[in-house]
């Protein structure tokens, strides 16, 4: 909880410019696996199962204190959805993290929690343990719209509604596609209480990609909540799809000359 308010402090995103820090996940996976892993992602991506559709690449070097990228291994980051708190607490609206969660929607549309972990009960960051647990099914809801996604859960004040309902309304631009629901006054949120004076936020876990490559029998370490990145140096994940796949054509070019 103390990382993750501390984050949320330093978070400095402007929404009507679209720059500023935004706290990102790493994760690693082994080369070999690379390829495959971009097909697996790109599908939870396309279906707007994770926060936001932007992401940045790590091929080697130290990517933040005490965390380098392995050898053998790529990088990737993807934004935390501690980013929410941090642009609510810089518009001044006052934010209380509640806990990480196994979201489950039918028709691609959130119904319930069906799992949940207090950030003030954990010293692990509850979305790397659903994912360790193998507790979600993002690959069926893909699929079929119906399945157990990640996602966290924060509230605000209820006078506060109006407002968070416009900054959400401007980050859509910025590829903040995921889910993104705020709930009425006092008004339980998929089957959860919040507190009186209180409105519930439900925010789609920026890990939902990389919890569909484990899924998918993919080795990936996961490092929730681990830096602050400039969020103008992340890429629209398709253009990561486009890039790799313009690398291919040139080494076949290579290969057959």
């Amino acid at each position: 909880i103390s990382k993750l308010e501390a984050l949320s402090y330093i978070t400095d995103f402007n929404v009507e410019k679209g720059s500023g820090k935004v706290p990102i996940n790493i994760s690693f996976i082994k080369k070999k696996d690379f390829q495959k892993s971009l097909k697996v992602m790109n599908r939870v991506f396309k279906k707007n199962l994770a926060l936001c559709n932007r992401v940045i690449i790590f091929k080697k070097g130290e990517i933040a204190k005490g965390l380098s990228v392995p050898v053998g291994s790529i990088g990737i980051g993807t934004v935390c959805s501690v980013v929410i708190n941090g642009i609510f607490v810089k518009s001044g609206i006052p934010v209380i993290p509640k806990f990480g969660s196994i979201l489950q929607l039918v028709d691609y549309k959130p119904v319930r929690f069906t799992d949940l972990i207090s950030y003030e009960g954990s010293s692990l960051d509850p979305l790397e343990v659903f994912i360790k647990s193998n507790m979600t099914s993002i690959g069926q809801t893909i699929k079929t719209g119906r399945g157990k996604i990640l996602a966290s859960m924060r509230e605000v004040p209820d006078v506060s509604i109006n407002h968070a309902n416009q900054i959400i309304m401007k980050i859509r631009d910025y590829g903040f596609k995921g889910l993104i629901e705020i709930g009425r006054p006092g008004q339980t949120m998929f089957e959860v209480p919040v507190g009186i004076g209180k409105a519930g936020v439900v925010v789609a876990g920026g890990l939902n990609p990389l919890a569909a490559l484990s899924e998918a029998g993919i080795e990936v370490n996961n490092y929730a909540m681990s830096t602050l990145i400039e969020f103008k140096e992340l890429i629209p994940f398709k253009e990561v799809i486009g890039g790799e796949k313009e690398t291919s054509k040139n080494n076949i070019k290579r290969r057959n000359r």
